[in-house]
């Protein structure tokens, strides 16, 4: 389930200390992260949602900075703290979620992302973009050092509201989208 990351500003700080430790997790962009400022206080340059279990237990965060003039995100990031495959199914539903939302209670046109070539998450991302109307924009070439000094190639990703409304099919769509709202808090759905 997606709830606001500012719900958790004081639990996300131990997380993300455990999660720089993992190996695993030297294919995140931005992996050199500043304990103390891991949640922004306004939603005006970035949306940020936690994935979290029936027991309110930290599965992971999802991060996206926002394009106001032409009203997309981009810089996508999707960091998963457990790793034990408990939450392979949650983790999923939550990733494919922060797209209804942003295309759904967020009304953005098109979200931006990239992957590190040889990640074991490039190819999750390909299966998502094949599935929901995304698509592989290109390559940059030795453009991202990983933790351990590599250099590597960053694949890049698109998928516009119109292509991931027409892969789930529009009454689907209707569904999705409104269910997705009442995620939210009371204030964040600008209500009183």
């Amino acid at each position: 389930m997606l709830k606001p990351a500012i719900l958790y500003k004081d639990a996300l700080p131990s997380c993300f200390a455990i999660a720089s430790m993992n190996p695993l997790n030297r294919f995140v962009q931005d992996t050199y992260w500043n304990f103390s400022d891991l949640v922004s206080d306004s939603q005006w340059n970035s949306l940020e949602f936690v994935s979290v279990d029936h027991s309110d237990n930290i599965i992971g965060i999802l991060r996206v900075t926002i394009d106001r003039g032409a009203h997309f995100v981009y810089a996508m990031m999707a960091l998963r703290f457990e790793k034990d495959g408990a939450y392979d199914i949650a983790w999923a539903k939550d990733f494919k979620d922060f797209f209804v939302l942003l295309f759904g209670y967020y009304n953005f046109n098109k979200i931006d992302f990239e992957v590190c070539i040889g990640s074991p998450h490039e190819i999750m991302y390909d299966r998502f973009c094949a599935n929901y109307g995304g698509r592989i924009v290109g390559t940059k070439k030795k453009h991202f050092c990983l933790t351990d000094g590599t250099i590597h190639d960053i694949k890049m990703y698109e998928v516009s509201r119109y292509d991931f409304i027409s892969a789930i099919g529009e009454e689907k769509w209707k569904k999705l989208s409104m269910s997705k709202v009442m995620l939210l808090t009371p204030k964040e759905r600008g209500e009183s």
